[in-house]
């Protein structure tokens, strides 16, 4: 697949100044970035059924809230152990990584944080850009208009990034 023949493209990206300072002066578009992040879930959340997203995090805020911490010190590991009941009761056949309290300084992500473009997930978060080249919510490495050409030939990968 062409897509799999892009990963040194993104090594060299990094090399031209995505995320380095080259000179004195002169800097990249980030300072530092994780893949996924605070951003991790997007293409999985993009892809399940709207409504039982929304069930399940209604759920989830009145049975527990979103809070850390507090009288009963409660954690992430803890905060996720209670989502898993109510996510895996609205989807009962997913599988993967659940997409709610996740590592957000995984080194690499998560594995559904880079994925080959279907015709799902470009419609679902490709298709508004048509025709553009970068926005501030996406850009292509060889500066190629988003279309729906990009269906099993491009990645898209999740960047959280500091500038």
């Amino acid at each position: 697949m062409q897509a799999e023949s892009d990963a040194p493209k993104v090594e060299q990206d990094y090399a031209e100044g995505f995320a380095n300072q080259v000179g004195r002066w002169n800097a990249g578009l980030a300072d530092w970035f994780v893949i996924g992040g605070r951003w991790s879930r997007a293409f999985t959340r993009a892809l399940l059924d709207k409504e039982k997203l929304e069930t399940v995090e209604k759920e989830f805020e009145r049975k527990h809230g979103w809070w850390l911490g507090g009288q009963e010190h409660m954690t992430e590991k803890q905060r996720r152990q209670q989502m898993k009941k109510i996510f895996y009761r609205e989807f009962p056949d997913f599988q993967g990584e659940m997409p709610y309290w996740r590592d957000q300084y995984r080194e690499h992500g998560y594995e559904d944080d880079a994925m080959v473009v279907t015709r799902e997930l470009y419609d679902a978060l490709l298709k508004a850009y048509e025709g553009q080249e970068d926005s501030d919510e996406h850009a292509d490495l060889d500066w190629t208009p988003v279309s729906p050409e990009m269906v099993g030939t491009k990645w898209l990968v999740v960047v959280d990034y500091h500038a």
